[in-house]
């Protein structure tokens, strides 16, 4: 009642009002988490629930503030890491458009008053410069489009979120990163649930659910 009545984001407090109402009408803190899927793992409420069957519903819940701790701290590291590759590749495309849009037609009347046929590689860059300036609203609205679209599929798709998880581990420089920031996090899941009492292979069950990764899921599945 007092976090439902606190500051905060409206959203949370209603859960929070949820969760006071079953559990005054008798429902476990553990069932009445499950009504709330999005909010609450179920990495959650398997700790919640062996934390209300030992009696260390403290301890329990403290080891939850601090894995999601460290698990924000990591996610801020890794963001931090990916800012500058970022950058410098929006950098470059940023110029590489400017260049099409502004810079290469001034030189196509140039070009065309040589009177022979250009090399192959300039008429590639002309014929890119006059479809970037003609149609990039399009293209921007099919690149829209397809991202949307794309997302959809991965999510309606098992096999093609395993390939776009599997991707990313494959990149140089950034992939060994991820693997690295995957590993910890799988190793810090697995430490919280066996630091309360959690059988390692229901642990490693757990675990697989809140690897983030298809990968990495598929493998704990066979560890497990």
């Amino acid at each position: 009642d007092l976090i439902a009545r606190g500051p905060g984001q409206p959203g949370l407090q209603h859960i929070v009002q949820q969760l006071r109402h079953d559990v005054a009408n008798g429902h476990p803190l553990s069932s009445a988490m499950a009504r709330h899927t999005s909010s609450f793992p179920a990495l959650y409420r398997q700790l919640v629930a062996v934390g209300e069957s030992a009696g260390v519903m403290d301890h329990t819940l403290d080891r939850l503030a601090l894995h999601e701790e460290k698990a924000w701290a990591l996610r801020r590291q890794i963001r931090a890491a990916l800012v500058y590759p970022l950058v410098v590749v929006l950098v470059a495309l940023a110029v590489v458009a400017l260049i099409l849009a502004v810079v290469v037609p001034t030189f196509d009347s140039v070009f065309a008053s040589f009177g022979a046929e250009l090399p192959l590689p300039t008429r590639v860059v002309l014929a890119a410069s006059e479809w970037l300036v003609l149609a990039w609203w399009p293209a921007l609205i099919a690149l829209v489009a397809a991202w949307w679209l794309g997302r959809r599929l991965v999510r309606q798709s098992p096999a093609l979120q395993r390939l776009c998880d599997a991707a990313p581990l494959r990149l140089p420089v950034v992939g060994p990163l991820l693997e690295r920031a995957l590993v910890a996090r799988w190793a810090r899941t697995l430490s919280t649930l066996l630091a309360a009492g959690i059988p390692l292979v229901d642990a490693l069950g757990s675990v697989a659910q809140a690897a983030g990764n298809q990968v990495f899921e598929r493998a704990t599945r066979q560890v497990q």
